[in-house]
């Protein structure tokens, strides 16, 4: 009888660290899948905070379903007729709701890599969206930004909705490109430039009289400056006395112009 009990005992002992074993605490904020070791399939689902019983033959993955965020810059966002510069921020969350009775074997691993499974996704789509905007529809129209955001959103969810990702918000901010501005403001320099060496040379000329041809009067240096847009080379420059013009005229015309 002895022996027996002790036998029992042990079994008792032995069935109790087994059954400690299978225990697996499931934080708050986080779902616990259970699924088989072959096939992959979700038995169930645990969604913390709770005690879940994990078998031997089971296999236990947990996921965080705490808020995610996601945020992606591009400089070259194009639209039907320019680029623009756009900043792309994006929350989800996993839905356990969204993986049950699945095969997991594949999808499960690549969670670890979700991140970049979204950016590139929201990256292709988003470029593919913008090409049906113009860029004042983007930049001035919020309407249109709301718009482009709501269809974003609803084709992203369904390219990660396998994954068992629930996309909550997306926000778009366009603003000009910095390869357009650039450009606009080089042209707006040089029209600025031409206009004003333009008026500079108009008033040269006013001063010399209607007689005299101003680029046959000034040193073939000075007007190669002046078009280069030397500025320091022009003013230490000076323009010979010429009958009718006072010397002190002609320097302020030239500083003018080399200022230019």
């Amino acid at each position: 009888m002895l022996i027996i009990s002790i036998v029992v005992t042990i079994g008792l002992i032995a069935a109790i660290v087994l059954l400690l074993g299978c225990l697996r605490p499931v934080r708050i904020r986080q779902v616990l899948l259970i699924r088989g070791r072959i096939t992959g399939t979700v038995h169930r689902t645990v969604v913390g905070p709770r005690i879940a019983l994990v078998w031997p033959f089971q296999f236990s993955q947990s996921l965080d379903l705490t808020m995610q965020a996601v945020q992606l810059n591009m400089d070259d966002l194009v639209t039907t007729d320019l680029a623009v510069a756009a900043s792309l921020d994006i929350f989800y969350t996993f839905d356990p709701a969204f993986l049950r009775n699945t095969d997991l074997n594949r999808i499960l691993p690549a969670l670890a890599g979700v991140e970049k499974i979204v950016q590139s996704w929201a990256n292709y789509i988003l470029r593919s969206l913008a090409a049906g905007y113009t860029t004042t529809e983007l930049l001035t129209l919020p309407s249109h930004r709301a718009h482009l955001e709501s269809l974003l959103r609803n084709t992203l969810q369904d390219r990660v909705q396998p994954l068992g990702i629930r996309i909550h918000t997306i926000r778009v901010l366009c603003r000009p490109a910095p390869m357009i501005l650039e450009a606009q403001l080089a042209a707006a320099h040089t029209r600025l430039t031409a206009h004003a060496r333009a008026q500079a040379l108009a008033m040269l000329a006013a001063a010399l009289g209607p007689e005299t041809n101003v680029t046959q009067i000034l040193p073939l240096e000075l007007l190669q400056k002046i078009q280069q847009g030397d500025t320091m080379t022009a003013l230490n420059l000076s323009l010979p006395a010429t009958s009718g013009v006072n010397s002190q005229d002609s320097l302020g015309l030239l500083l003018m112009l080399g200022s230019r």
